[in-house]
């Protein structure tokens, strides 16, 4: 039992540390920020709605006759608030809850959708510079070859033609160190987009696979769908209850003041004022409405629809998942290859130097093994980070537990 909470503790850090907000630039985040604020208060507006305003008026009419001037004023405060729907309320306030959430989980995987993509962009930077590694050794390689084989030209041990596909060949590998060196910096634009931390710097956690059951519970876009089924369910609960009896209380304070009428319609030779409150009750229902039934059955649709995508998704995220331990599992047998390569290169290379130390091969030769025993390290660390690249689509749409 306390090694599974370590384990839930180990990997709501991971999920904080892989996902931090802190990755975005202040401009993400600050439109991140808002984003959220703004959906908190559009829920609050949608929790509330059912809560009827508290209207107030008040006016003044002024009426010149005879060399007098006659002056009415009014004003009222009222309220005309349902109680009782039904049921409508509580599917109102359900529906607003479910929306809320909803929308909630909708920033949340935006959010991660922006810092994954700065993860996935220091991953591919980092792989930019091992290939430039790699690109360099290629270079360092071709470039003796080729000193090596002008001095085979110049002793008359190689003909030109074969100098020359040596020159080739070393300006090919020159060719694509540059078209490497060109990508990183249109990665680094892309990058810096985003983000305004040091890809070098960023400290990436070495990421798990996860657990089938743990990625399906908390997948955050299925809860999403999960919501909306329960939106759309409470969408028409709103919907028939619409058609069902309620019960509305209404009250109102008012008030009248009339100055000068004496030559006014009633002949009152003094001013007069008056106020009194007014309250009441009303029972309605509609008897009749031709598309209460479509209105109704279209609403039940889109409660079945939404429970049809939530199963759709659902399938759709487990086959994601195969997919994805699919593709680790190749990657990690690639890396247990590389990592024989290199012990048996490290042999090679023990052997491969005690010959150019007697003589019986080219220094050429042990430079060729060396740089091939470093590309193939750098090869695994490519490996590893393509490995984490295909764990982090399973950690970006994952919550903790609890959340969903």
């Amino acid at each position: 039992m306390r090694v599974g909470l370590i384990a839930i503790v180990l990997l709501h850090g991971l999920y904080g540390q892989t996902f931090d907000p802190d990755l975005l630039s202040k401009e993400k985040n600050l439109q991140l920020q808002l984003d959220f604020e703004k959906n908190e208060a559009q829920t609050k507006i949608l929790r509330d709605s059912w809560i009827e305003p508290v209207n107030g008026s008040y006016s003044g009419s002024f009426k010149e006759q005879f060399g007098q001037q006659q002056q009415n004023y009014s004003g009222s405060v009222s309220i005309d608030q349902p109680i009782f729907k039904s049921g409508g309320i509580y599917y109102a306030l359900k529906y607003a809850s479910a929306n809320a959430y909803y929308n909630r989980l909708g920033l949340k995987l935006g959010e991660r959708a922006l810092i994954k993509e700065v993860i996935s962009s220091i991953i591919a930077l980092r792989i930019t510079d091992l290939s430039i590694q790699k690109a360099r050794l290629s270079v360092q390689d071709r470039e003796a070859e080729t000193a090596f084989n002008k001095e085979s030209l110049h002793a008359g041990e190689m003909d030109l033609g074969s100098f020359n596909l040596s020159v080739i060949a070393r300006n090919d590998a020159q060719s694509a160190l540059e078209a490497l060196l060109a990508q990183k910096a249109e990665q680094l634009y892309t990058f810096s987009m985003l983000s305004d931390a040091d890809y070098q710097k960023v400290s990436l956690p070495q990421l798990q696979l996860l657990d089938k059951k743990r990625f399906t519970r908390t997948h955050i876009e299925l809860g999403q769908m999960r919501q909306d089924f329960r939106q759309k369910d409470y969408a028409h609960g709103v919907t028939l209850t619409s058609y069902l009896p309620q019960l509305s209380l209404s009250a109102s304070y008012n008030y009248s003041k009339s100055i000068d009428q004496t030559f006014s319609e009633s002949f009152t030779p003094y001013d007069a004022q008056s106020e009194y409150l007014q309250y009441g009750f009303r029972f309605s229902m509609p008897l009749f409405d031709i598309n209460r039934g479509r209105t109704i059955e279209s609403a039940k649709i889109d409660m079945l629809k939404a429970q049809s995508q939530l199963e759709e998704k659902s399938k759709e995220i487990a086959l994601f998942y195969e997919k994805t331990v699919t593709k680790v599992t190749h990657l990690k047998k690639q890396a247990a290859l590389a990592r024989e390569t290199i012990t048996l290169y490290k042999e090679v290379l023990a052997k491969m130097k005690a010959l150019v130390d007697s003589g019986d091969k080219d220094a050429i030769e042990l430079l060729k093994s060396q740089n091939a025993f470093k590309a193939k390290k750098i090869d695994l660390q490519i490996i590893e980070l393509q490995k984490q690249a295909e764990l982090l689509n399973l950690y970006e749409k994952i919550g903790t537990e609890g959340t969903l």
